[in-house]
């Protein structure tokens, strides 16, 4: 595998290989090949959606590009340098994911603003506080994000599915980085909340030069914020990367057919 990210070009090309250890009912331990010969780009500003049915590896390829996993071979580089060469904090500064478990994300023991502030901390953006206030920034980007001040109170189980999304976006964008993974933004969440983070995630985009990697299979988010879509057939081989026209038009029955 050979990840290069260019300013905040993602480019994942030549052969893939990612295997997971296994072991059956008889207690013989095998392996799963996760990933295999997938090629994908993402230019700078740019919007892609990754779509794969279970198993095909796209939470493998979000875990390696957020150095969650290393490949079994190859490379993964940011701005031409090797990301294990690169600050853990300099990195999760400029990388972000949003994570798809809205409960497991956030810790059920601490008030939304204590988790929003150590996100400062873990990303290396404590330095410069006494001409930073950080609370203040954090209470003003809640209130862009809709959500009431009173929510910084809180604890996470105390809010909604579609209010602990908007935490997780809020949390990812503190650092600015330059490259965000949203791993099924939708999925947890009614039609109304829905389209409260299509709109969200459309003004992040359109006010910042964002770019994206969505992990989706909501048609809407597809057709409303994607430039491209790439779709993982199963054990994570390369199937077809092709416009978000393209799917929205003919071809979004045989690409739902692969899926």
């Amino acid at each position: 595998i050979s990840l290069g990210l260019v300013g905040s070009e993602m480019c994942i090309r030549g052969s893939v290989n990612v295997i997971y250890p296994a072991t059956g009912r008889s207690g013989d331990v095998s392996s799963v090949e996760a990933l295999k010969g997938v090629n994908l780009v993402v230019k700078e500003a740019e919007t892609v959606a990754l779509l794969g049915e279970s198993g095909s590896g796209k939470s493998t390829i979000s875990k390696l590009i957020t150095k969650l996993l290393n490949p079994n071979s190859g490379e993964i580089l940011f701005k031409r340098s090797p990301i294990g060469m690169i600050k853990r904090k300099d990195y999760a500064k400029n990388v972000q994911i949003v994570f798809q478990d809205l409960f497991g994300s956030l810790n059920p023991k601490r008030f939304i603003k204590d988790i929003l502030l150590d996100s400062f901390e873990i990303n290396g953006l404590a330095q410069g506080a006494k001409s930073f206030n950080k609370a203040e920034k954090i209470r003003l980007d809640s209130i862009k994000m809709g959500l009431p001040p009173e929510v910084l109170d809180k604890y996470p189980m105390s809010l909604s599915g579609g209010q602990r999304q908007k935490v997780l976006i809020l949390k990812a964008i503190l650092s600015e980085p330059e490259f965000i993974i949203f791993d099924e933004p939708m999925s947890s969440l009614d039609i109304k909340s829905q389209s409260e983070i299509i709109l969200i995630i459309k003004e992040l985009m359109k006010s910042s030069n964002l770019t994206v990697l969505f992990i989706t299979h909501d048609f809407r988010l597809i057709k409303n914020l994607c430039d491209k879509v790439m779709v993982l057939s199963r054990h994570g081989s390369y199937s077809t990367h092709i416009s978000s026209n393209e799917y929205v038009g003919s071809s979004r029955v045989n690409c739902n057919h692969k899926v």
